[in-house]
Formats: structure tokens, sequence, C-alpha cells
């Protein structure tokens, strides 16, 4: 359970010191720098957040290796710069738009499923109020348990990126059908396979 704690809590804490410095910048908002404090702290929110996208694919590379933080984050940086097609694919990686419609969807089955049990139970003798309520803690925690869910396919796919971009090959030999189709789902897939770079045309 405490494997690469301390890569992880390394990660954390830039992403901690951030927050500390952007804390302070917005504190000093009322005063006659106003404008000058909202472009700092906008710059600040924009470093954590390209940091904590980063660390998601370093904390992957830990996870993997079983290597530093540092070490991890050099690699993936390597990895992610070195290697054309793979920034295309993650720019449009679509999944963290299908896990949050997955976790809406829960939302809404979960919470009619919710109101309908509210309702069977207590048929006409409670005001309606009472059974949206019902229906809508339902949801919340349908929404809950399935974004911890999706949170998984969500890490597993950024595994994967990392695997394939590192060693595509492995994936070849050991899974040769998911292999083609993977590479012929997008033309940068193969690109990355064959360590080629992206035609620009």
């Amino acid at each position: 359970m405490t494997t690469s704690f301390g890569s992880v809590a390394f990660g954390s804490l830039i992403v901690a010191i951030l927050e500390a410095l952007r804390a302070i910048v917005e504190s000093q908002r009322n005063s006659n720098n106003g404008i000058l404090v909202c472009v700092v702290a906008c710059l600040l929110e924009c470093i954590k957040r390209l940091i904590e996208w980063f660390n998601k694919y370093a904390y992957a590379h830990v996870g993997i290796y079983g290597t530093s933080f540092i070490e991890s984050a050099k690699n993936t940086w390597k990895l992610l710069t070195s290697i054309q097609g793979l920034l295309a694919i993650i720019n449009d990686d679509l999944t963290s738009n299908a896990l949050i419609c997955g976790s809406f969807l829960a939302f809404l089955i979960g919470g009619g499923i919710s109101f309908g049990i509210g309702y069977a139970w207590y048929g006409s003798s409670q005001p309606s109020e009472a059974y949206v309520a019902v229906g809508v803690i339902g949801g919340i925690i349908a929404l809950v348990l399935c974004f911890q869910i999706l949170y998984c396919v969500a890490s597993s796919i950024i595994c994967m990126f990392v695997c394939f971009a590192e060693d595509p090959n492995a994936l070849k030999i050991n899974h040769p059908e998911e292999y083609t189709a993977v590479t012929g789902a997008k033309p940068e897939m193969e690109t990355i396979a064959n360590g080629g770079e992206l035609s620009h045309d």
C-alpha cells in the first residue's frame, strides 16, 4: 500500500507549493495592484494544472518501473517530447469526456431507481419533495461510486499510453491482435510504433 508513497508525496508537494503561492497572491487581490495580482494568480493556476496533468503520466511511470519521481518525471518528459505522435493522441484523448458522461448516466440511473424505490415503498403518503430528495441522494451516491470505478479505467489508459510509447513491440509480440487494433485506430499510433515522425501535410 505504501509502494512509491514518497514519489507520490513529492509530486503532490509541488502542487501544494503552487497552491500556497496562489493563496498568497490571492490575499493581495484588494491591493492597488489588482490587475497584476489577477494575472499572476492566473499564471500560477495554469502552471498548477499543467503540472497536475504531467504528474499523471509521471506517476504511471513510477508505478510501472518503480523509479523515483524525479527520474520518472525526466523519463516522462523525454518520452512526451521525443515521440511526436504521442502528444497528438493525448490531445485528442476523449476518455475524460466519456468518463464524465458515464458518471452522469450513473447519477440519472441511480437517482431514478432511488426515486422509484422510495415511491414504491411509501406510495403517495409522503410529499413529492421527499421522493426527489431520495432520488438526488441516490444519484449522488451512484455518481461517486461510478466515478471511483471509472477513475481506474482512466488510470489504465494512461498506463497504456506510457507502455505503448516506451515499447510498442512488447504489445506486438504478446498481443498481436490488440496491436493491430490499436495501430489501425489512428495513424499516429502506427507512427509511434514505427518510431518515426508525424507527417504534417
